[in-house]
């Protein structure tokens, strides 16, 4: 009887078009997630507020850059807190950033993000993340920002760091 009544509501949910999908399956971007604001100017040349997500999908190496890619959602909103525009799953990538480590921490620190989309220009204020091992108790972060510690210290490659940076994403579960 439970089969039936739920058949029964899916069908009647999909002619609705009101059927919730499993988190597991929506198209979401995986990665580290942060929160993030700014300012936008848009083509008259106002000054708009941008609050909204970064999320870190991966770490690569441009020239002799490490660049932090990335993808941007949030909403633009005018003095009145009204909502103007929506930027969603932008991809950007950040090649002037800061990466420091520690056995308990990592700190990377990324400037000058800009994106230019649907007649705005939103430039982020600098975004600071800290990961620290107490935020991941069940993982081998301890040895892997140790090991980017090491690698830091050394001028490692950044071909390395950034694989490095990687395998930390991987292990934060993100």
């Amino acid at each position: 009887m439970k089969v039936r009544w739920l058949s029964i509501a899916l069908i009647l949910g999909l002619l609705l078009g009101t059927v919730a999908v499993p988190a597991a399956a929506q198209n979401k971007t995986s990665g580290l997630a942060v929160p993030v604001s700014g300012s936008v100017t848009n083509q008259q040349g106002g000054t708009n507020a941008f609050k909204g997500t970064l999320t870190i999908t991966s770490f690569d190496k441009q020239g002799s850059s490490l660049v932090v890619n990335a993808e941007l959602d949030g909403v633009i909103s005018d003095s009145d807190s009204t909502v103007i525009g929506n930027i969603r799953r932008f991809g950007i990538s950040a090649p002037e950033n800061t990466v420091r480590a520690a056995c308990e921490r990592l700190t990377l620190e990324l400037y000058k993000i800009s994106v230019n989309t649907s007649g705005f220009d939103v430039k982020l204020d600098p975004v600071v993340v800290d990961i620290s091992v107490k935020d991941y108790p069940n993982t081998k972060l301890d040895k892997q920002l140790c090991n980017l510690s090491q690698k830091l210290a050394n001028n490692s490659p950044t071909a390395a760091i950034a694989s490095h940076l990687n395998q930390i994403l991987r292990e934060i579960g993100s």
